[in-house]
């Protein structure tokens, strides 16, 4: 059985797009597949790694922004963000 872990920080808008994607694929490969759920706290490893969060820079949140809008709208996950 292969085990898929998923790292996701519940502050993230992309962790949330991202397990919604992972749930609607469950079905597909339940019975081949185990997900591991992992919370985890981005800010923690940016910390730890000495750099700082993109959404700091303005250019790299504007494309953080827009990504994820044609993420959400590409794959029809709702958008509370």
């Amino acid at each position: 059985m292969t085990i898929v872990e998923f790292f996701f920080d519940i502050r993230s808008p992309f962790s949330r797009v991202q397990h919604e994607l992972l749930q609607r694929q469950l079905g597909h490969w339940k019975s081949m597949t185990q997900l591991r759920m992992t919370p985890v706290l981005i800010r923690k490893m940016f910390e730890a790694s000495g750099n700082p969060s993109p959404a700091l820079n303005p250019a790299k949140l504007t494309y953080l922004s827009r990504d994820l809008a044609m993420v959400t709208d590409y794959y029809k996950v709702f958008r509370r963000y």
